[in-house]
């Protein structure tokens, strides 16, 4: 009982001072200030969280190297049953575990347990036959009284007794919590093994665990799963059965025990009707009354939005515990007793989809828990307090700098990384939000991860990209592989010029991407162009470190507004449009088939004058320099040539613009006639011809389709050496 861990007194102090005054936001109108103030309190509350497992995480991954947890490859649990005593008059506990084990290999004739040493084995059975082991490095290795065959399931109980071990931020620890004597637990990612014996990792759940907790009975305890019963069992002790059937990590799996305030409400969700339980300890009653509060509101924004709370046929909770942080322990949450702010519930609630129903089958894939876990926070506000709110609390959540979602070293990287996975895995599925639209999100994309193979089980990022590419009908992997194994974000430049042309608007606007590091970003713009006759909005697709649209409008614009809701997590700046080469791309020419390209240039001086820089030029085209800018000929060989092409407009200094192009000549091709590419000749082709000459419709593809007549050039003569073929049997198109 005297034990109490300095760091751990440290980690209360520190979040005490942070949070002990809970300041009331005007949520509808942050500002600035609110903004980097949340930002700042929101990362010492994600610090807080994480402390002292990246850690852990790479001793494991050391360890892993060296003996490789046994074979644990070997065998599945199907289920725990975890009985413990708690004597609080000297930290020790008595324990037992039963299992329900699936042989994988034929012959299994072992079992590797991961078992803190500071935890002594008093027995092994098999049913009524004991078993050999030994117990060091952490691992009980168990032999099975015979071999056991592929498939087949068996039971087995250990017993054992000790002080139960707290490092690193893991374990089971009995202390003083702000003058309450608890008892509680913190695991993730490996510590339970340093109260029970169980195969501890992540990505290997049992179907289902039942939790026995022999407690002082002045106290109250809380775990995973349905109460089942809480009845005496002695003088001054209680004992309390949770059961829980729903695949667990078993670093989810926890207790608190402690003299908890508590109170009960009821969720009332479609059929289900469900306990959400509040223990809290009596000297901090604010955090009961944030609880009470929030938690109901909590969950019917993330089941709206996410799918059905994926427990409900259970409880839902949160309760008080000893560490600096809070954990999403599942089916209730654990606290450090400062920690009750409506954005915190939010967060720690929506594990319960993303982190516990899934879980990230290795800490590479960390994200899948942390950032939609901090995405569930703008999902509360927006559903509490609308978009606007939602759009204010990403701000507190934006980070433009470098490095990858994806944890690429384990052993290196800053596995939980506040601005990298919290933040920006929370700007990631706001965007994937953007790209797919509300609809398509909400009502197809996290249904089928939410109904996935994986609920209720682990996952990777690969996992997830499959599951929601095979949901929307087309490959997510583009959108994946930029914003969660790529680095940074775009910084776009856009400049733009209207000007007249006949019937209207021309509007040349050029996006360039200009951060450093090569990559360049893929996304869907939402544009709105402010006219003199009103807004038109539109989504503009943009890749590539430039791209210069050409854009028609019936009338005059004057502003162009760049993702203005900004579903894209970038920077953007507009500068004045310099004189630019509009034409980008060059079409696709034919041998013996004419061909002729003018250059366009925009937001200069006219005229323009052209000078070709060098390069080559397809056999038979002849670049026309001067103010035409003209390429013109007949191809007569099939290649891909390149050159490039200077402008200068005629101001005194003359500004320029210089861009390379190329033209592929691809080989003769085509029925002559048809021009409109529908495999046959008849009337139809002769009306699109006549389209085409007088009215500025598409050319035919490829153009001596359209040569019906055979003399190298289109006209009206062809439309009318057509409309003869077809009805007064003149004579059929034949080019030699």
């Amino acid at each position: 009982m005297q034990r109490l861990l300095m760091a751990a007194a440290i980690a209360l102090a520190l979040v005490a001072c942070a949070f002990a005054q809970q300041r009331a936001y005007d949520y509808k109108n942050l500002t600035a200030d609110d903004i980097a103030e949340i930002k700042a309190r929101r990362h010492e509350f994600y610090t807080a969280k994480s402390q002292g497992k990246q850690e852990a995480i790479r001793l494991a991954q050391l360890q892993k190297a060296t003996y490789l947890d046994g074979n644990e490859a070997d065998y599945n649990v199907k289920y725990y049953g975890i009985d413990v005593y708690l004597n609080f008059s000297n930290g020790s506990i008595v324990g037992k575990v039963d299992y329900v084990i699936e042989a994988m290999v034929e012959g299994l004739n072992a079992i590797d347990l991961n078992l803190a040493t500071d935890l002594t084995v008093d027995s092994v059975r098999f049913g009524a036959t004991a078993a050999g082991y030994s117990h060091a490095v952490d691992l009980l290795s168990i032999t099975t009284p015979a071999p056991i065959a592929r498939n087949a399931q068996f039971s087995m109980t250990v017993y054992y007794h000790g002080t139960p071990r707290f490092v690193g931020e893991q374990g089971m620890e009995f202390a003083s919590v702000y003058g309450n004597t608890m008892c509680w637990t913190n695991c993730e990612p490996f510590g339970s093994r340093n109260w029970w014996p169980c195969k501890d990792h992540p990505e290997d759940k049992p179907d289902s665990v039942d939790i026995y907790v022999d407690y002082p009975s002045t106290y109250k305890v809380m775990s995973a799963g349905a109460i089942v019963s809480d009845v005496s069992s002695g003088t001054g002790r209680k004992r309390i059965h949770f059961n829980h059937n729903y695949p667990v990590a078993t670093y989810l799996v926890a207790i608190t025990c402690a003299n908890f305030t508590t109170s009960t409400q009821t969720w009332n969700y479609g059929p289900y009707s469900m306990p959400v339980y509040s223990y809290t300890v009596p000297n901090i009653p604010q955090a009961k009354q944030s609880f009470e509060t929030w938690m109901i509101p909590v969950l019917n924004a993330l089941s709206n939005r996410f799918g059905t709370y994926p427990f409900a046929t259970e409880k839902a909770g949160n309760a008080h515990y000893g560490w600096g942080g809070a954990m999403e322990h599942q089916t209730c949450s654990f606290y450090n007793p400062t920690f009750y702010d409506d954005w915190v519930i939010a967060h720690e609630t929506g594990h319960q989809w993303f982190g516990d129903m899934i879980t990230c089958k290795t800490f590479n894939h960390v994200w899948l828990n942390e950032g939609f876990a901090s995405y569930s926070e703008p999902i509360f506000f927006e559903q509490q307090y609308g978009f606007n709110t939602y759009k204010s609390w990403l701000q507190s959540q934006k980070y433009l700098g470098g490095g990858t979602i994806y944890v690429e070293n384990i052993l290196t990287d800053d596995i939980f990384d506040n601005n990298l996975v919290y933040d920006k895995g929370s700007w990631v599925v706001h965007m994937l939000r953007g790209v797919l639209g509300d609809s398509v999100f909400f009502n197809v994309a996290m249904p089928a991860w939410y109904n996935s193979p994986f609920k209720y089980g682990a996952a990777t990022t690969s996992d997830f990209t499959n599951v929601i590419s095979t949901a929307v009908g087309h490959d997510m992997s583009w959108f994946v592989d930029q914003w969660i194994y790529g680095d940074g974000s775009p910084n776009y430049q856009i400049a733009y010029r209207c000007e007249p042309e006949p019937g209207g608007y021309r509007l040349a606007y050029l996006i360039r991407q200009t951060q450093s590091g090569g990559t360049y970003f893929k996304m869907p713009i939402r544009t709105r162009f402010v006219t003199t006759g009103g807004n038109v909005d539109t989504t503009i697709w943009n890749e590539g470190p430039v791209e210069l649209y050409t854009l028609h409008f019936a009338d005059s614009v004057t502003n162009v507004i760049f993702d203005a809701d900004e579903w894209i997590l970038r920077q953007v700046t507009t500068v004045p449009l310099q004189m630019t080469i509009l034409t980008v791309d060059l079409p696709d020419g034919e041998i013996n088939s004419p061909y002729a390209q003018s250059l366009e240039a925009v937001a200069g001086t006219p005229p323009y004058s052209w000078t070709f820089l060098g390069g080559d030029l397809p056999f038979g085209l002849n670049f026309t320099g001067g103010t035409v800018g003209e390429i013109s000929g007949t191809p007569t060989y099939a290649a891909t040539f390149y050159f490039s092409i200077m402008c200068q407009d005629a101001s005194i200094p003359p500004a320029s613009d210089t861009s390379s192009f190329a033209i592929t000549i691809i080989p003769q091709q085509g029925l002559p006639g048809d021009a409109d590419g529908s495999g046959g000749v008849s009337i139809s082709d002769a009306v699109y011809l006549i389209n085409y000459i007088f009215a500025g419709g598409p050319a035919p593809n490829p153009m001596s389709a359209g040569d019906a007549d055979c003399s190298g050039a289109v006209s009206i003569s062809d439309a009318v050496f057509l409309i003869n073929y077809i009805f007064a049997s003149g004579p059929a198109p034949s080019c030699p």
